[in-house]
Order: structure tokens, then C-alpha cells, then sequence
């Protein structure tokens, strides 16, 4: 069994370990809020609350990461390894959350109650899409050195959703090719880096998901 996941099973209470879930949970919560500020955009709604929560959701998760980043340099984990480990995947997630945020303030800037009907369900998707892979992300770090079996059956899902939101990207990138959705150069790059975050979501949902994957392997050879 690897040092970390032997770690994680022998001191499941210590405080990096608490704070690295609190950190996933915080991430999740941004995703689950960058979908429900979409929605209501969508809806011809000023979803401001909820953009304010993502944010501040956001910046917890950051402070949770220094946090974790201190402990770690304090030695609790006493092989090197273990520590980036644990450092690389924590800094993955936290790319989950910057991602999803940098979306909400990207689609702030624009009127996309005037987006065709067609564009909004194939954003909805990906965003529905990118939601779940961070629903399962979140329960692969619940499952760190407990259940390796459940966690490389989840690892593999992410991947295949993934998958679905790049097919996703390029039918909107299509369509807004198609469109010309609108003549002003700036907001085209807008619109397209909007979207784009959310993509940018799903895939560090999977970059997380392959160092989380690689652990669980390690396990199941031992």
C-alpha cells in the first residue's frame, strides 16, 4: 500500500486529512453554485447572491489550501512523496474551484438572456456535465484510503463525462461559428472563455481524478 493512502487509513482523524475533505466539500460547493448562477442567468434573472457566494466559496477553499500547504511543510507526513502527493492533488481541486468561478464572473460580463435556446441547453449539458464529475471527485477524496475498488470505478466515470463535455465544446464552438452570435470582437472572446471555463472545469475534475486513480492502483497491486 502506498505511504499516503497507509497514512489516510492509519489517521483518518488528523487535521490535514480533516481540512483536505473540508477543501473538497468547499470546491464542490463552487461548482454547485457556478451551475445554479447559470440557471438563473439564463432565466433572464441578476443571480448577484449567488455570484457573491461562489466567490466567497472560492476564497475559503483557497485559505483551506495555504492551510493545508502549511501543514504539510510542517513534516506530519514524513516521506516527500507523500507530501506532493497530497500537495498535487490539492492544488488540482483547487483548480476545479478557479475554473468554475472564473466562469461566473466571465458570463457576469454579458446579456446572455439574448442567447439562442439552442446555445443554452448545450451550456446547461456541459455545465450539468462538469457537476457531476466534481460530485464524483468530491467522493474519490471521501474514499482516499478507504474503498481503492470504488474509487477507480469513480476515477473511470469522471473520465467518460469528461469526454461528453469536450463533444459538448465543440458543437457550441461550431454553433458559435454558425451564428455569429455577436459582431463586437471583445465579447466574442468573452462568450468563448466562458465557456471555456466550464470545459476547463471538467478537465481538472480529471487531472484530480488521475492522481487520485494512480494511488488507488498502487493500492490494489499491493
Amino acid at each position: 500500500m502506498s505511504g499516503l493512502l497507509e497514512w489516510f487509513k492509519s489517521r483518518r482523524e488528523s487535521e490535514v486529512i480533516r481540512k483536505t475533505r473540508e477543501h473538497a466539500l468547499k470546491v464542490n460547493q463552487v461548482v454547485h453554485e457556478t451551475q445554479a448562477f447559470i440557471i438563473k442567468a439564463f432565466e433572464g434573472k441578476t443571480p448577484r447572491r449567488t455570484q457573491k457566494r461562489t466567490e466567497q466559496i472560492e476564497h475559503e477553499a483557497d485559505i483551506l489550501r495555504r492551510e493545508i500547504f502549511s501543514i504539510l511543510t510542517t513534516g506530519e507526513l514524513s516521506q516527500p512523496n507523500e507530501r506532493e502527493d497530497l500537495m498535487h492533488i490539492v492544488k488540482r481541486m483547487d483548480d476545479v474551484a478557479n475554473n468554475a468561478n472564473a466562469s461566473v464572473r466571465r458570463m457576469a460580463l454579458l446579456n446572455v438572456r439574448e442567447f439562442p435556446d439552442e446555445l443554452k441547453d448545450l451550456i446547461l449539458k456541459m455545465m450539468s456535465h462538469s457537476l457531476q464529475c466534481s460530485d464524483m471527485l468530491k467522493e474519490c477524496i471521501e474514499k482516499l484510503g478507504i474503498d481503492a475498488s470504488e474509487i477507480l470505478r469513480l476515477t473511470d466515470k469522471i473520465g467518460d463525462i469528461e469526454h461528453e463535455v469536450d463533444l459538448l465544446f465543440s458543437e457550441v464552438k461550431s454553433f458559435l461559428i454558425q451564428s455569429n452570435l455577436t459582431t463586437n470582437p471583445f465579447e466574442a472572446i468573452v462568450v468563448l472563455e466562458f465557456i471555456e471555463r466550464i470545459e476547463n472545469t471538467a478537465d481538472a475534475c480529471e487531472d484530480t481524478a488521475d492522481i487520485v486513480k494512480l494511488m488507488a492502483l498502487r493500492e490494489e497491486v499491493r
